[in-house]
């Protein structure tokens, strides 16, 4: 492989575009590329450091509006939130009722709590939840519009 050359319209080897460094040393200006002011890519990029508790204070009415826009006017971006949001808590948001049947019959010395009676328990609390989460009525709005999957859900909006 170290035989390969490139050749140029002459046919004579071109020689190297830039010489051999490391992949970090910024053009031996400066030890990272990161750090480098004067290149190309980076030289107009000058942000300013600030704590971030005072950049969101100074910048949080823009960030907002331009994030707003972009979930209102660019289906990339909409699509995209919407992605996250079913990703993290699915489409119709349902806990799971596992009681630790163990440690309740550990701290109140009541045998009753085992396996039948969790899985029992879980079954009928979730099933309560159902009807209230998901009621036609939307007795979990208080503006009664909503199911509580449709509530949080507003965040992406």
């Amino acid at each position: 492989m170290s035989d390969i050359k490139i050749l140029g319209p002459n046919g004579k080897p071109l020689p190297p575009s830039r010489p051999k460094m490391s992949m970090l040393t910024g053009g031996s200006r400066v030890p990272y590329d990161a750090a480098d002011s004067v290149s190309d890519q980076l030289a107009n990029w000058q942000p300013t450091l600030l704590s971030p508790d005072n950049e969101i204070n100074i910048y949080r009415d823009r960030i907002v509006s331009r994030i707003r826009d972009l979930a209102r006017n660019d289906g990339w971006a909409s699509g995209s939130i919407t992605r996250i949001t079913d990703n993290a808590m699915g489409a119709n948001f349902r806990p799971i009722i596992k009681p630790d049947y163990r440690a309740l019959a550990l701290m109140t010395n009541n045998t009753s709590f085992d396996a039948t009676w969790a899985d029992e328990y879980g079954r009928v609390i979730e099933a309560h939840w159902r009807s209230w989460a998901n009621d036609p009525g939307r007795y979990c709005d208080v503006e009664r519009k909503q199911t509580v999957s449709q509530m949080l859900r507003l965040f992406q909006h």
